[in-house]
């Protein structure tokens, strides 16, 4: 009984409710009720939608120079191979996925000689490039709107103050909102940025 059980259980993938949430906002409503078990064959057209997100997303918002570029796509390009398998392969889709992520952060270690890593600067990935994130007026105005539907910030004030300030008051004006945002929550302001 119990064998047959797991056999069972080996042929369907168990999402969460909050990983649906989560496919739901990569999605939209077609994501709507795939939490609990769902078939090898459906998980797999999921990973294979992640897959292609990704791609898109990255080609839109990737700007780095060619060697990193380079290395980036080629786990982009293995990662959406590995979707597109009838074989089950989640091990090269998440091993995929964390070279993507270690490239993002600098470069991926090559640790292959040692035999423990243990300090603090076996993590320090920046010897090819850093991560820096920018934001234009605009942008640092929608992360203020948006971190206002999260704790802590929507305990400062609610999110519809904080458009109708922008559209009422400064008429649309980001420089204006950002400036009296600045002095109405300046400390809200500094853990923001």
């Amino acid at each position: 009984m119990l064998i047959d059980t797991i056999r069972r259980d080996m042929n369907y993938v168990h999402i969460s409710v909050a990983d649906e949430v989560f496919l739901m906002r990569l999605f939209g409503q077609s994501m709507a009720d795939v939490h609990g078990l769902n078939s090898q064959k459906k998980w797999k057209k999921i990973q294979a939608r992640i897959s292609n997100a990704i791609k898109k997303a990255a080609r839109y918002n990737f700007q780095s120079d060619g060697f990193h570029t380079t290395r980036v796509r080629s786990f982009l390009d293995k990662m959406h191979t590995a979707c597109n398998s009838k074989d089950n392969t989640d091990p090269e889709m998440i091993l995929s996925l964390v070279g993507i992520i270690f490239e993002l952060l600098g470069q991926v270690p090559n640790y292959s000689e040692r035999r423990v890593l243990n300090r603090n600067d076996d993590y320090f990935l920046s010897g090819l490039r850093c991560l820096y994130y920018s934001q234009t007026h605009s942008q640092k105005v929608r992360t203020i709107i948006e971190a206002a539907r999260y704790k802590p910030y929507c305990e400062y004030h609610k999110s519809d103050d904080l458009h109708e300030v922008l559209d009422c008051q400064y008429r649309g004006d980001v420089e204006g909102f950002l400036e009296w945002y600045k002095k109405e929550y300046p400390k809200v302001y500094c853990e923001l940025f």
